[in-house]
């Protein structure tokens, strides 16, 4: 029974002693990477812990002993609870509701509810054809770009009208350039029509 319980204590302690390797995962060039292995330290270094590595085995260190204390525990349940309100769980609800619609509407080839959700909640990957099927990265790029300028119109209209969608690149250009005020742009279209 004795023999038992050592040898499950080796290895617990065995266990102990390479979680801390496990959560801090340093870079190969590291040498605590190299002291957990079983290598030799190289050459230039001058102490068997990077800085960063001592961060992560500090934080280690005093989330054990905080996870210790009840007292700690106790005290940041509370504050948590006071920090949980009402108006914070109806600010996490929308909040939720608008990235899961806007990461929604776009795999389906829809524009989302606002511009702030395409900021905020998309990458051009997300935006994608009706039924979800990819569309080229290019169009991609072209309809989140459009998209966060408030030109909230469906993947099929960027198919079906490919001369208004070049004309909105185009001002998006102007925009981007500095062409930002109304007068500005009347006047560059005024002179585009009077070229055509």
């Amino acid at each position: 029974m004795s023999a038992a319980r050592a040898s499950t204590e080796v290895r617990s302690a065995a266990v102990v002693q390479t979680a801390p390797s496990a959560i801090v995962s340093p870079p190969a060039a590291c040498p605590c990477w190299y002291s957990g292995a079983g290598q030799p330290f190289p050459v230039d270094a001058i102490t068997c812990s990077c800085p960063r590595c001592l961060t992560h085995l500090r934080l280690l260190a005093q989330s054990r002993r905080w996870n210790q204390d009840h007292a700690h525990q106790a005290a940041s349940g509370k504050a948590r609870a006071r920090a949980f309100t009402r108006e914070y769980q109806q600010q996490s609800g929308y909040a939720s509701f608008v990235a899961f619609s806007a990461r929604w509407w776009a795999s389906q080839g829809l524009p989302p509810l606002s511009a702030e959700a395409v900021r905020v909640y998309l990458t051009p990957e997300h935006i994608r054809e009706a039924l979800g099927l990819v569309i080229e990265p290019a169009m991609q790029h072209r309809i989140y770009r459009a998209w966060c300028a408030w030109a909230l119109y469906g993947v099929p209209w960027w198919r079906t009208h490919p001369d208004a969608a070049a004309a909105l690149d185009q001002r998006l250009d102007q925009e981007a350039a500095g062409w930002c005020q109304a007068a500005l742009l009347e006047v560059a279209d005024r002179e585009e029509a009077g070229r055509s």
